[in-house]
C-alpha cells in the first residue's frame, strides 16, 4: 500500500523522512495510519486517453451538376 510518511519515523529499522512516499506491506502501512504518522498516498493516474471513433475520410462534394434548361418552343404559324 502506498503511503505518506508525515513524521520521522523507522519503518523496518531503516530511518524514513518526513515527506516520503513508500510502498509498505498492508499491515504496516495501517499500523501507521494509525498511530498518525503516514497518510494514504494519492496516487496520480494518467489521463485515460479518450477513445474516439475511427472516421473514414469522406469523399470531398462534388459540383452539383447543371440543371438541364428548358426550351420552349413556339408553335410555327
Amino acid at each position: 500500500m502506498l503511503v505518506t510518511v508525515l513524521r520521522q519515523t523507522m519503518v523496518a529499522g531503516e530511518p524514513v523522512n518526513a515527506g516520503s512516499t513508500l510502498d509498505l506491506p498492508a499491515d504496516t502501512a495501517t499500523l501507521l495510519i494509525g498511530i498518525g504518522k503516514a497518510t494514504k498516498a494519492e496516487v496520480a493516474q494518467p489521463p485515460e486517453a479518450e477513445l474516439t471513433p475511427p472516421t473514414t475520410p469522406q469523399p470531398e462534394p462534388e459540383a452539383a451538376p447543371a440543371k438541364p434548361v428548358r426550351t420552349v418552343r413556339k408553335p410555327a404559324s
